[in-house]
């Protein structure tokens, strides 16, 4: 960022260039703009990203096409990590622009964990938590989000989704619809606001404590249904009344 010094010596500077010219203070006005633009930050790209904690072990995050991304296709992430107890055998993240775009969102998680605690009693880090998300989404509207799979035995899960005017990763200041507890339904609920927005889904696993081998299965979805913008709609319904007079005129004169 320009200090206040830096910013007066370009003033003084740009004023005395231009003093002389034939530019006038149109000229001054498009010259200081652009010394202060020079001196602004870069703005950071937006990240699609995988989390995965245990609450015991520092957290493991996968950014799309970064280190632990076994796929270098834009908008996958596949990955397969280790954390605690659990392994995270397979998971295969999709988001823009491979399924869905900044206009029409979506993300899924399909994803298979396997848990095994050697026999032993894991009193903490028995709990999975696994964080998709991904910035920039625009499209206003209705979300749904569906979770389905299958749990090993005396295991719990949840899933939850989320969206955030502030367009950061993991941000879970909006839920959307309720919490899915059964590990099997789906739940919807609007997404209003400033726009762009982030998106993230939350899947949490609770394993017993006992000593066991379990493995975990399933898809986790989350789409938008779109609400069409005021000049689509308007074009749209021109579009129908011009083709019932076009279809009139047709059986007018076969008539």
């Amino acid at each position: 960022m320009l200090s206040l010094s830096t910013l007066k010596s370009s003033v003084g500077t740009l004023s005395r260039t231009v003093a002389s010219q034939p530019w006038g203070k149109f000229g001054f006005l498009m010259a200081l703009a652009a010394a202060v633009l020079l001196g602004r930050p870069s703005i950071a790209l937006a990240s699609f990203q995988l989390n995965i904690s245990d609450g015991v072990h520092a957290p493991i995050t996968i950014t799309d096409n970064g280190g632990g991304d076994a796929n270098g296709t834009t908008g996958i992430i596949s990955t397969s990590n280790t954390i605690g107890f659990f392994t995270l055998v397979a998971s295969t993240d999709q988001s823009k622009p491979i399924i869905g775009s900044a206009a029409d969102p979506q993300l899924d998680i399909n994803y298979a964990v396997d848990f095994n605690n050697g026999g032993g009693s894991c009193a903490s880090g028995c709990t999975l938590t696994i964080e998709l998300s991904d910035t920039d989404f625009t499209g206003i509207g209705t979300a749904t989000a569906t979770n389905g799979g299958t749990l090993g035995t005396g295991a719990t899960g949840t899933f939850k989704a989320f969206y955030s005017n502030l367009n950061t990763d993991f941000t879970l200041d909006h839920q959307i619809g309720s919490t899915i507890s059964a590990f099997f339904g789906s739940t919807s609920g609007s997404i209003t606001g400033a726009t762009p927005y982030s998106l993230t889904e939350v899947l949490t696993f609770t394993f017993p404590a006992s000593g066991s081998t379990l493995i975990t299965t399933g898809n986790a979805n989350l789409s938008l249904n779109t609400v069409p913008e005021p000049a689509s709609l308007t074009l749209l319904g021109a579009g129908l009344v011009g083709l019932a007079a076009r279809a009139r005129r047709r059986n007018s004169r076969k008539a």
